[in-house]
């Protein structure tokens, strides 16, 4: 119990300390908060950088070195507003590795990256209309499902998060989101509710058995309706990478 109380009081002073010194504007750092003080055993919850608008939960306890946690996270919660509703979302994880000391700050480095593969629970909102239980979670699995075969479409070496949205944005969407300066509108024109799709950009730049789903304009509602989620998948495997010690602060 003396080493807990020596490194809680070490999580207290670097919470003052690193309030005091935050840079202004997002920061792109991961923030730990301890759902109560931390003893030998103790609950938290991850928020910041590329996991956008979702919390990580998870479990701690006092490592075998003077400083550490061993750590392991168990769920994600997921939220995402848009302008006729909201989806709300959970998936179990099974990640585990050590929060460490590290420079007067801390650093986090994973054992086992959590998968993000299979969602838990959801509720979606359309309007009014509320979609719970079995059939909510299948229509937001569904959906899921797509985004994630779309950005494991993506060219190799996709660009992080932060300043990329517009360049995904373009790349998913130049319909509507406009060409790049190395792109050309196509010729064959498909009308879907008031978009035309470009059938042959979706050919050129999409893998068969997405093409369809891009030009009915499906691909698109999923990116209104939950434009978090395809961020989220895109950066997940690049935060929880295995050996790389991510700097990690404490919050409130």
């Amino acid at each position: 119990m003396k080493k807990s109380n020596v490194l809680w009081g070490a999580l207290v002073l670097f919470l003052f300390t690193s309030c005091a010194s935050a840079p202004a504007g997002e920061s792109q750092q991961l923030v730990l908060h301890w759902d109560s003080p931390p003893s030998d055993t103790a609950t938290f919850h991850l928020t910041g950088g590329a996991l956008g608008a979702a919390k990580v939960d998870g479990v701690a306890s006092v490592g075998p070195d003077n400083g550490t946690w061993t750590v392991t996270l168990t769920r994600l919660e997921w939220f995402n507003n848009w302008p006729n509703g909201w989806t709300q979302a959970t998936f179990l994880l099974d990640g585990a590795g050590v929060l460490r000391e590290s420079g007067g700050g801390w650093t986090l480095k994973m054992d086992r990256s959590p998968s993000l593969d299979v969602p838990e629970s959801a509720t979606i909102r359309y309007f009014d209309t509320y979609v719970r239980d079995a059939k909510g979670l299948a229509e937001f699995s569904h959906r899921w499902q797509r985004i994630q075969a779309v950005c494991g479409d993506l060219p190799a070496n996709w660009p992080p998060l932060g300043p990329n949205h517009k360049a995904l944005e373009q790349y998913l969407f130049p319909e509507i989101y406009g060409y790049d300066i190395e792109t050309s509108r196509g010729q064959s024109l498909v009308p879907v509710v008031g978009i035309e799709w470009d059938t042959q950009y979706t050919q050129g730049h999409f893998s068969e058995k997405l093409r369809v789903l891009r030009n009915s304009g499906t691909l698109y509602r999923d990116y209104q309706e939950s434009s978090g989620l395809w961020y989220l998948q895109i950066a997940w495997s690049r935060v929880w990478e295995p050996g790389k010690e991510t700097p990690v602060g404490i919050g409130k």
